[in-house]
């Protein structure tokens, strides 16, 4: 391989070409074009991936999405906590990563006003609701709005139809 040769692979590393989100006033762009596609469907809430569960007709963005949600079908816990003590287990990776925090001690939500911390954002903004209130932004209030309200969320999210309102 000659100098040429790698001034341009080093150039593509830096440059990579990059499939931008058609959506209006979207900055957001990708690396893959499926990831642009996958993307698009949270602006039109395009849910391809259906639960075949009888009474649950649940619709997903992605396909892993309606895999980890058949978990709750199936009782299938797959992810298992490798504390010795512990052997907790979860349907999705996730839920377990936010519970090794247990273990850690790793709280990355930190108060501003009183610099206490929590392992959940639901936990901190509860803390906000009920120690800080006078002082949260219009912002933080909706958040903490969308946790307390059942109703339809606007279409923001890969997962289920109110993952938005409940995974803060």
């Amino acid at each position: 391989m000659d100098i040429a040769e790698l001034v341009h692979i080093d150039d593509t590393i830096q440059n990579p070409k990059r499939h931008p989100c058609k959506w209006p006033e979207c900055q957001k762009s990708f690396s893959r074009p499926s990831d642009a596609a996958r993307h698009h469907r949270i602006h039109t809430n395009d849910r391809p991936f259906q639960c075949t569960e009888p009474f649950c007709g649940k619709r997903f963005i992605q396909r892993s999405a309606l895999t980890v949600h058949s978990r709750t079908h199936s009782g299938e816990r797959p992810h298992i906590c490798e504390e010795e003590t512990c052997q907790k287990s979860f349907s999705d990776s996730s839920s377990l990563a936010r519970h090794r925090r247990i273990h850690t001690g790793n709280r990355p939500y930190k108060c501003h006003e009183c610099m206490r911390s929590y392992t959940k954002k639901t936990l901190l903004v509860r803390h906000l609701r009920l120690y800080h209130e006078s002082q949260l932004s219009t912002k933080q209030k909706q958040q903490q709005a969308h946790v307390l309200c059942d109703l339809p969320s606007p279409p923001t999210s890969q997962y289920g139809d109110s993952s938005p309102y409940y995974n803060l």
